[in-house]
């Protein structure tokens, strides 16, 4: 192992060795897009965001690639925006054409407690996937799996022993979100839930 490639491994084990600040065992990842294409000689890359840039990355001084499954950190040494959803990107220790062709088509990922705070829907959602789901009469219900959007409403897709469950997100049923504890509460139509587990009233 060369000297170089030494530094770049021990950066890493440092990185991830940080109690608490950038990431935990059973940390959740927002996606936000994937390694386009690389840019120059000097081991610059172009990002594509799935969302609008503005927003999504916030001030954040790091992103993780996914590389054949694990989730490697590496600090941003650049960033210069294209257009609303590509950057120029040059990160630390990618120094050549060859070493950035390497990352070519890994995606882009964020710990989802790293997301700035936002207004954006989609962001909002994604952060939430993975809460329970607790209904004032029957209590937990399930895990939120994925967050759909129709064209009248936005749907949880809640999985319950091995069952799916779709509440519309509507103030009238989503009575409240506890992010410490990562739990939803809601109070759902007399029905509604049963009509998903096949249970009659």
């Amino acid at each position: 192992m060369c000297l170089q490639t030494t530094q770049k491994y021990l950066g890493r084990l440092f990185f991830k060795a940080i109690p608490g600040k950038f990431m935990e065992k059973n940390t959740d990842f927002f996606v936000l897009g994937k390694v386009l294409k690389t840019f120059g000689s000097k081991g610059e890359l172009i990002f594509h965001f799935d969302l609008s840039i503005e927003g999504i990355l916030g001030n954040a001084s790091f992103v993780f690639l996914d590389l054949d499954g694990s989730r490697v950190p590496f600090f941003i040494e650049s960033f210069h925006p294209k257009n609303d959803q590509q950057a120029l990107v040059k990160l630390a220790d990618v120094d050549s054409l060859e070493e950035a062709e390497t990352y070519v088509g890994t995606e882009l990922l964020l710990p989802q407690d790293q997301l700035p705070e936002s207004n954006d829907e989609n962001i909002l959602f994604q952060k939430i996937i993975g809460y329970q789901v607790v209904d004032a009469e029957k209590g937990n219900i399930g895990t939120i799996a994925q967050v759909l959007e129709y064209p009248s409403q936005w749907l949880f897709e809640i999985h319950f022993q091995g069952k799916e469950i779709l509440i519309p997100i509507v103030d009238e049923i989503v009575t409240r979100i506890d992010s410490e504890k990562k739990v939803v509460e809601i109070t759902a139509p007399d029905g509604l839930i049963d009509l998903y587990l096949g249970e009659k009233g």
